[in-house]
């Protein structure tokens, strides 16, 4: 079936300003926890007052005669804007957009440690909707912070252990993926997102369990699609195990009282028993932080210090 693409450009407050129809490439990648990005090149002539920063760019795409569906839920952010000029005297401009999360990464937890938001102990998935809320939305103390009439967040679930963590002043995105990370190392992942849920004003926070989307394991049923060499699907590809980053014993230091400080260690034994010299120590610091919250870190350090598989294929 023929595959169709259109892009739309949205004002930042939330309106469509029009269809980008000029493009001459448009390549974007999408992350789950962190931040997709898109690039687009136009010719040099493309009305630049158009492209403004934090304007709003949707990928649409359908399949044949199927109804289009927005790419990734999101939008992406404009930040980068990049004019050249070739040898043969061919201008060009580059448009660089950021997905919906990157609103994540501008904010820190703006409170200092004795403040109950710089705090908490809850389940997983709640901590990070309130979070999000507490530094971007309608319980944000410093009300200039407050982005409720463009964001929503997700109703809680408490469906997750609860944990202990602090944050005071830590930047909102690695909050975030530090409470995913420790969801993962005790046996239930999450994922989080800023979506685009009624495009193309409205956005909204939301956590997943288990999987983003769709579990397309060919262990969930013989209807999902197969991708891979001997189906014909995936072309040359590579397969990497990549050790080279590897923690496997964390050292988590918190809170100095007196001459006693707050410490708390983590050990992921099935990684450091492969080898007599398997041990790779790292330390981590978080000078407000009390025991229960350096397991929390230590835990959550474990996991996104795993060693790296990485797939690289030409799909078909």
């Amino acid at each position: 079936s023929n595959v169709y693409y259109g892009v739309w450009l949205v004002h930042p407050s939330g309106f469509y300003v029009g269809m980008l129809d000029r493009f001459l490439t448009c390549n974007y990648t999408l992350t789950v926890n962190d931040i997709g990005v898109l690039s687009m090149t136009f010719p040099g002539d493309i009305n630049l007052s158009l492209f403004l920063p934090d304007s709003r760019i949707e990928v649409w795409r359908a399949i044949g005669y199927g109804q289009p569906h927005l790419e990734g839920d999101t939008q992406f952010l404009i930040q980068t804007i990049r004019k050249s000029v070739d040898g043969d005297r061919n201008k060009t401009v580059e448009v660089i957009a950021y997905s919906l999360n990157h609103i994540l990464k501008r904010r820190v937890v703006a409170y200092n440690s004795a403040d109950p938001f710089a705090k908490m102990t809850d389940q997983a998935d709640d901590m990070c909707k309130q979070i999000v809320r507490q530094n971007l939305g309608s319980l944000a103390s410093d009300t200039t912070r407050n982005l409720s009439s463009y964001l929503t967040v997700q109703a809680d679930t408490s469906r997750l252990a609860a944990i202990t963590k602090d944050f005071s002043f830590k930047n909102v995105l690695d909050v975030l993926k530090d409470i995913s990370n420790y969801a993962w190392s005790v046996g239930t992942p999450i994922f989080f997102d800023i979506v685009a849920s009624t495009p193309p004003s409205g956005m909204e926070f939301r956590v997943y369990e288990n999987a983003r989307g769709s579990d397309r394991r060919a262990s969930q049923g013989n209807n999902n699609p197969m991708i891979g060499y001997a189906s014909g699907s995936i072309g040359a590809y590579t397969i990497t195990d990549d050790y080279n980053e590897e923690a496997t014993y964390v050292y988590a230091l918190g809170a100095q009282y007196g001459s006693t400080q707050a410490t708390s260690v983590a050990e992921e034994l099935s990684r450091s028993g492969r080898s007599p010299y398997g041990r790779r120590e790292i330390v981590i610091n978080n000078s407000d932080a009390g025991t229960a919250s350096l397991l929390t870190e230590a835990k959550a350090t474990l996991v996104s210090n795993r060693p790296r598989k990485i797939f690289e294929g030409n799909l078909l």
